[in-house]
């Protein structure tokens, strides 16, 4: 399996139309949890670039209307992909998760909720303070 990155809501304010509003206008539905982004093919060293993923909610088991996690499988390298996740880890409290990157939020109400909740995550979570920082701690 590729790699994945997450997006994990801290409290219950993160929904659904939210993180739509956030991807759109480059996201199509599939079911009510998938969702298609495409970015649109690139042409990079004489080959046809792909640039889509897959964006899966899971939702509040006492309400579906809050996303409590989103995951985005084989994530393309688009700066539109980037920025919708730098405005979703800054707008609300959220937390940025690969495998092979540090934990990212960019929202301070967040650091505040890790302090509070779970001290382990707040050590090693890094607070971005500009879209250029996230981006660059993606390459």
């Amino acid at each position: 399996m590729g790699i994945e990155y997450g997006i994990i809501a801290m409290d219950n304010s993160v929904r659904q139309n939210m993180v739509l509003n956030a991807f759109s206008p480059y996201c199509t539905k599939v079911n009510d949890e998938e969702y298609s982004l495409d970015y649109g093919d690139e042409i990079y060293d004489d080959k046809i670039i792909s640039n889509s993923c897959t964006l899966i909610f899971s939702f509040d088991e006492e309400d579906e209307g809050i996303v409590s996690s989103i995951d985005i499988l084989s994530p393309c390298d688009h700066i539109e992909l980037e920025k919708a996740i730098y405005s979703l880890i800054h707008q609300y409290p959220t937390i940025f998760t690969c495998s092979d990157f540090p934990l990212m939020t960019a929202n301070k109400k967040c650091m505040e909720l890790l302090k509070e909740e779970d001290f382990e995550t707040f050590e090693e979570t890094t607070i971005v303070s500009s879209f250029d920082e996230f981006s660059n701690l993606l390459c």
